[in-house]
C-alpha cells in the first residue's frame, strides 16, 4: 500500500483480522489562551495513546486508562476536579472505560497480595509491573 507521494506504508493486521494501516489516537490536553489578542492553544500534556484496533482489546484499554489516570494525577492542582471529570468524559467518548465486571475479571488473575491492593487503590493497580516471581514491584 502506498500514500499519495508513492511512499510505502506499513500495514499490520487489525484486531478484527483485516489488514491495512492502523490509526493511532492520542489524548492531548491543551488550554485555550490569547496571545496578542489572538486565540491560541497551549500544549499542557499528552495523556495517553492507543491504536484503533487496541480500543477493542480490554488489556489495551486498561493500560490506556491507567496512563490517563496517572498523567492527570501528575498534573496535580493544575487541573480542577470538575475539569478532570470533563476531560475523562471527553476521552471516554473515543475510548470507552472497561465495565466493572471486566475490571473484576482482570483482578481475579492477580496474585492474592495484589488483589487486596487493587481493591484498596482501584483499577489502577490491575496492571502493576511485576518482577519474575509475579509480585507487584
Amino acid at each position: 500500500m502506498r500514500n499519495k507521494r508513492g511512499s510505502i506504508l506499513r500495514t499490520r493486521e487489525r484486531a478484527d483480522g483485516t489488514g491495512g494501516p492502523d490509526v493511532h489516537w492520542k489524548a492531548v490536553l491543551v488550554e485555550n489562551v490569547r496571545v496578542d489578542g489572538e486565540p491560541r492553544q497551549q500544549h499542557i500534556a499528552v495523556l495517553a495513546g492507543i491504536t484503533e484496533s487496541g480500543i477493542e482489546i480490554d488489556a489495551q484499554r486498561r493500560r490506556f486508562w491507567d496512563a490517563v489516570q496517572e498523567r492527570l494525577d501528575d498534573l496535580g492542582n493544575r487541573v480542577s476536579i470538575e475539569d478532570r471529570r470533563r476531560i475523562e468524559a471527553a476521552v471516554a467518548l473515543k475510548v470507552p472505560r472497561l465495565p466493572l465486571g471486566a475490571r473484576r475479571m482482570a483482578e481475579e488473575g492477580l496474585p492474592r497480595s495484589c488483589r487486596r491492593t487493587a481493591r484498596h487503590v482501584g483499577a489502577e493497580a490491575i496492571d502493576m509491573p511485576r518482577n519474575t516471581t509475579g509480585m507487584a514491584i
